[in-house]
């Protein structure tokens, strides 16, 4: 991150040069959370799954609610 800020933060980006490279890391992080920090459905399939039945569970509940 700082090394492409590097006009913004001037000192934290010559602090960090010697760091090792983090964007393996980095860009793992962003295909497993959104820019709020809240976990994306593409963090794993097995979450997608469980968010999709949640989702249908969700619309049968309402719509046997509303049946009734």
């Amino acid at each position: 991150f700082f090394r492409t800020k590097y006009m913004e933060y001037p000192l934290l980006s010559l602090w960090v040069q010697d760091m090792p490279n983090t964007d393996r890391i980095e860009n793992r992080f962003k295909r497993v959370f959104d820019d709020k920090g809240e976990l994306l459905d593409t963090a794993s399939p097995k979450l997608a799954s469980l968010r999709n039945t949640i989702i249908k569970t969700r619309e049968k509940i309402k719509n046997d609610i509303q049946a009734i």
